[in-house]
């Protein structure tokens, strides 16, 4: 049993999605996994299995140091895949991750699956490293589209350039005492970039080169595999209103500056406005300051006060965005104490 954790939520300053009466901030969220692994796992050895061996068949078992170093572009982009996963699930409270770079295993260097990898050598690597589970990248594999496009406005012509990437991993994960496999399953994701200039290859400097994309997909592909199995962290976004009376404008000047007690104390006299759209604003910005302090109860309670006053849009989405991280952490918690 893991002991509860409260749900930790960073703020950290920025301003985007300015509208004229409204602004956002990042925070940091820890999202439960999108599915339950039952059993007293606690540590996990991950490793990949992608590459291609010479000479090697699916489930050959070579002891030697894994090489970073790349003959094409998928090498270093499965590579990033597996760091990012491990980096990802270590920053949650969950599971130990250990990236095996002692051991080798080949796989078929594309998107079709080799074997399953022999138990005895399953158990050779978690009892080295004295570790629950395997997990293994066993598929990996990338495509590329890119595009050029021009447009016309009262200003002149405008440059565009795009890519896309496109990964397909796969991944097993091997339980060695019950010789099992808890899951399998490939998957696709996606990442694209489009920028704009005044030329062509303005427009193309501001985009990753084909090796860059496609390594940043492999990180991204990383990523959500983690989040399928393990709670992990993402950033989202809350609105909050800066306009209304002069304490909702005077309280956006602290949020700027990360100061949310004074904030939350200009928050406390707007509600008192007796225009009631102001008072729903500062009932809104106060829920928002108590979902930063990790208490989705009262974030709640004033959201629906700040509805009841004025029924407005953001404050309807917000309280959905709040009823579903509720749903969320009962989730979060009960992944956490298995």
């Amino acid at each position: 049993m893991k002991k509860l954790l409260p749900i930790f939520i960073s703020a950290i300053f920025a301003i985007v999605f300015n509208s004229c009466k409204t602004s956002s901030v990042p925070i940091e969220v820890l999202k439960p996994a999108e599915i339950n692994i039952s059993g007293d796992y606690e540590s996990i050895t991950v490793i990949n299995r992608s590459l291609a061996g010479k000479g090697s068949k699916g489930g050959n078992f070579t002891e030697g140091l894994f090489s970073g170093e790349g003959i094409h572009q998928d090498r270093d982009a499965s590579f990033n895949c597996v760091v990012s996963f491990a980096n990802s699930v270590n920053d949650a409270p969950k599971y130990k991750v250990n990236f095996s770079e002692d051991f080798e295993l080949y796989g078929l260097g594309s998107d079709k699956w080799p074997l399953p990898i022999p138990w005895d050598t399953i158990k050779q690597i978690t009892d080295y490293y004295n570790t629950d589970l395997l997990i293994a990248l066993e598929t990996f594999d990338s495509d590329t589209r890119s595009w050029s496009k021009t447009r016309n406005n009262d200003d002149g012509t405008e440059y565009y350039e795009g890519i896309e990437v496109a990964i397909t991993a796969g991944w097993r994960i091997y339980d060695p005492y019950k010789e099992i496999i808890l899951d399998q399953n490939s998957f696709v994701d996606r990442k694209f970039w489009e920028k704009h200039a005044d030329s062509q290859s303005s427009a193309r400097r501001k985009i990753p080169t084909k090796r860059e994309a496609v390594n940043e997909g492999g990180a991204f592909a990383g990523y959500m595999y983690a989040s399928r199995i393990s709670p992990t962290w993402a950033t989202e976004y809350r609105i909050y209103f800066r306009k209304g009376n002069e304490q909702i404008r005077e309280a956006y000047q602290f949020v700027r500056k990360n100061n949310w007690k004074n904030a939350f104390e200009l928050w406390t006299l707007a509600c008192q406005d007796q225009n009631p759209k102001i008072s729903a604003y500062a009932y809104h910005n106060i829920a928002v300051y108590y979902e930063f302090n990790d208490n989705i109860p009262q974030a709640i309670e004033n959201a629906y006060k700040a509805y009841d006053l004025y029924p407005n849009r953001y404050t309807q989405s917000y309280i959905n965005i709040l009823t579903a991280r509720e749903a969320e952490i009962n989730r979060l918690n009960q992944q956490l104490n298995e």
